[in-house]
């Protein structure tokens, strides 16, 4: 096992990125949600925020405190400062919330969490527009596993200077992707056995299938869901074609969108837009998936190991879907993180993430390779030429080289690490 994989263990919560964005929340707005897929750390993140918070957490079927049947009871006896675990699980608890809010007038009242982005959080920030803040939590980065500053990343740093480049850092020790992308990044791997790491998987995705989707997705067939999301599995960093992924299991198209959106309501799924400025005509339109976590992904593609994945046929796509969850982690202390979406021509030519920010461009590719040459650059040079008048920052070609090299003047491949 990899020595850094074992940097915290239960014992030992590792600090999370998102703490000082989230008590600055509860400073100016009454109510705080932070969402995210079960098991992320959300209820960790709030009592590491918030000491001694009095707390109370929901489920499905028992009728905590009579929350469900007299939640303005409930809440007067559970004064302010609280925190509301689970917050999808009592529906009947924000109409009274919102009530209770608009009377004190007061911040920092509840601290909420909640593991889908179904109708009960949609309702929340239908009803308490103004009043409620979300901080959505994702899975660890590597940079939090290895207690690392995200403002000194490099990537923060690319973003901040647009491209302006002073120096490149010395490559550090050596040290295999493989066992990052296997894990990938739910707290509770960290420092658990490789041989135990299979069995959390399943005991999370049966928690995610029985409970979750059947008491708030409404969905009757399980087994079926599952062998959906073990397909969406194998189409991570490829653009989405609905009606191909029904066609594989046998159901319309309409039926597919509405799972893939169940998957992504739940945080295990996300899809990148298409990038398109007015002249798109020649961009194609569909969205490109990607696993919200490569190491669920690893087990529903039944891959074992490090060392199976290393010989894997999708080792490419799920190098990728890391590499720009990495990404992606490393601004989610940001209330407006820059914007990403990805970028492909009809002609073939892509990028695999654009990121926009005060109208300055940030093309990234990424590449499962240590020899990267200037045809793994090619989808960079035609976004550059697709779009001359725009404000383009150098790009980056992401890979497994051993240290920063230019590939041309106006892209610059850089290890894995580095993000």
């Amino acid at each position: 096992m990899d020595p850094d994989l074992l940097v915290a263990g239960e014992d030992a919560p590792l600090p999370r990125w998102a703490q000082g964005r989230l008590k600055e929340l509860f400073r100016f707005f009454p109510v705080v949600c932070v969402i995210g897929a079960r098991q992320v750390g959300k209820t960790t993140l709030v009592h590491s925020c918030f000491p001694g918070i009095a707390s109370v957490t929901f489920d499905e079927i028992s009728d905590i405190g009579s929350a469900r049947s007299d939640p303005d009871l409930f809440l007067q006896s559970h004064p302010a400062p609280y925190f509301l675990d689970e917050i999808q699980f009592v529906p009947q608890v924000l109409s009274s919330l919102k009530r209770l809010v608009d009377r004190d007038k007061r911040k920092g009242m509840y601290v909420l969490s909640g593991s889908q982005q179904f109708s009960v959080l949609k309702a929340l920030s239908e009803s308490m527009a103004g009043r409620v803040a979300f901080l959505e939590l994702p899975p660890l980065a590597r940079g939090e596993i290895l207690g690392r500053s995200q403002e000194r990343s490099f990537l923060r740093q690319w973003v901040a200077s647009r491209g302006a480049i002073a120096g490149l850092p010395v490559a550090p020790r050596p040290e295999s992707i493989w066992p990052r992308i296997w894990r990938g990044g739910m707290p509770a791997l960290i420092g658990l056995p490789d041989t135990m790491v299979a069995d959390w998987c399943e005991g999370y995705v049966r928690t995610y299938l029985e409970r979750d989707l059947r008491t708030v997705g409404d969905v009757s067939d399980i087994a079926e869901f599952r062998r959906f999301l073990a397909l969406l599995a194998s189409q991570t960093a490829q653009e989405i074609n609905a009606t191909q992924l029904g066609r594989e299991l046998g159901m319309d198209r309409k039926t597919a969108l509405r799972w893939a959106s169940l998957a992504e309501a739940g945080f295990l799924w996300r899809e990148l837009p298409t990038y398109s400025r007015n002249s798109a005509k020649r961009i194609a339109g569909r969205p490109k998936g990607l696993m919200a976590d490569t190491g669920l992904a690893c087990h529903l593609l039944r891959i074992q190991s490090p060392e199976g994945l290393q010989e894997h046929p999708l080792r490419g796509a799920l190098f990728e879907t890391w590499v720009v969850q990495q990404i992606l982690r490393g601004f989610q202390d940001r209330a407006a993180p820059p914007h990403a979406s990805h970028y492909r021509t009809l002609a073939g030519a892509e990028v695999d993430l654009v990121l926009e920010e005060d109208g300055w461009v940030f093309p990234i590719e990424v590449k499962l390779t240590a020899r990267p040459d200037k045809l793994d650059a090619r989808g960079l040079k035609s976004f550059r030429e697709t779009w001359p008048e725009h404000r383009i920052a150098p790009g980056l070609l992401v890979c497994a080289i051993e240290a920063p090299t230019w590939i041309n003047p106006a892209t610059l491949a850089v290890p894995w690490w580095m993000i």
